[in-house]
């Protein structure tokens, strides 16, 4: 058996270098130390010449010098090998090291990023929403920095919201077939008004078709009270106020 093994190490061709790997550099280190209890074996019985039966001429003291040469080549090689990989690894893990700084100091704006992009579709979303609605949606404040109350005028109703709030509307109740309703519910609204702050309101008047009679006394009511306002006129099948929600 120490013949068969001799024989093999010498005919044995160099290894190739293995892939950089910290198992890799584990299972070389693991092999080295197989061969050198191997190697201190086959020493011992090169010594004690315990397999008498093999003929002089067939095993000879140079043939084992030559076995025992070839495995110190082989291990000379797997040490170098060892050597090489260690320094990569080295320096992988410095490399990796700065990699984990670099990404823990960005993480921060990272998740800033991931939070916009999020805001960015459910923005898309609503607006994908409100472009199938029947809303229409006017600016908070004026050019002067007033804040936008909406009057949307109704056949039965004047509703009224701040532009951009999320609030059930003022709602005034009468219908403008009924005149004595209709000037109620006008009277009402006007009475309402006349709590606004004249320098820090502005007053935007949502017409129908078929409320212009009740469009001329609120206009009419608003200018003698001295308010800011402006006009606009929607089809029947669009709305500035909700009834739930307001303007927003």
């Amino acid at each position: 058996m120490t013949l068969l093994m001799a024989v093999e190490l010498t005919s044995r061709q160099p290894m190739n270098q293995p892939a950089v790997s910290a198992e890799v550099v584990t299972q070389l280190t693991e092999s080295i130390a197989e061969a050198e209890t191997e190697l201190t074996r086959l020493r011992e019985n090169l010594s004690a010449r315990v397999d008498h039966d093999l003929p002089i001429s067939e095993f000879t003291q140079s043939s084992a010098d030559a076995a025992v040469q070839a495995l110190r080549e082989e291990l000379r090689l797997l040490n170098a090998t060892i050597a090489t990989l260690k320094a990569e690894r080295a320096l992988f893990e410095q490399q990796q090291s700065k990699v984990n700084t670099i990404s823990q100091k960005r993480a921060p704006d990272q998740n800033r990023l991931r939070e916009l992009e999020e805001q960015r579709v459910a923005l898309e979303s609503e607006i994908a929403q409100l472009k199938k609605s029947h809303r229409v949606f006017y600016n908070t404040t004026d050019a002067r920095g007033r804040r936008v109350f909406l009057v949307e005028l109704f056949d039965d109703a004047i509703l009224v919201a701040e532009a951009g709030r999320k609030l059930s509307p003022q709602r005034f109740s009468g219908k403008q077939q009924d005149r004595f309703s209709s000037r109620t519910a006008t009277n009402a609204f006007l009475a309402w008004a006349q709590q606004q702050s004249k320098s820090q309101v502005r007053f935007v008047i949502i017409v129908h078709p078929g409320t212009t009679k009740r469009f001329d006394l609120l206009r009419e009511g608003l200018r003698t009270e001295g308010f800011a306002l402006g006009y606009d006129l929607l089809p029947r099948d669009k709305i500035a106020i909700d009834v739930q929600s307001g303007t927003q």
